[in-house]
């Protein structure tokens, strides 16, 4: 599958809209796939394009179709019609990966040392 500029464009765009750059990430094509995989959690997200083509029986002319596979780290795989759909699963992956950011973010630090200061007190 090859990456279009389409689909660059787009997942640049999310990125800028959910506050991420691109430098946050990697682009790997693995096995016909377009992976993104984020640096600092190692996290991906990956789609496949597969084209279709089938010959209509009443017209008797080709039809040509494509739909989309999505993978995110849950390992959930998921057909989808259109690239509209590929970038709305993107966007919640980024979403899901921000959130884990800020909660890693606001996590109380250093439990173990304040715990063990009460301790000898």
């Amino acid at each position: 599958m090859k990456f279009l500029e389409k689909y660059r464009k787009d997942i640049l765009q999310i990125f800028e809209n959910q506050g991420f750059t691109k430098d946050d990430f990697s682009f790997i094509k693995r096995k016909g796939r377009i992976v993104t995989e984020h640096h600092k959690t190692k996290s991906t997200f990956s789609f496949f394009r597969k084209k279709e083509t089938r010959l209509n029986e009443i017209t008797k002319q080709f039809e040509h179709s494509s739909r989309y596979e999505v993978k995110a780290d849950d390992g959930k795989r998921e057909w989808v019609e259109n690239w509209e759909a590929v970038i709305n699963a993107y966007e919640k992956w980024l979403v899901d990966l921000k959130n884990y950011h800020l909660a890693e973010k606001n996590a109380p630090k250093d439990l173990g040392q304040n715990h063990d200061k009460h301790l000898n007190d």
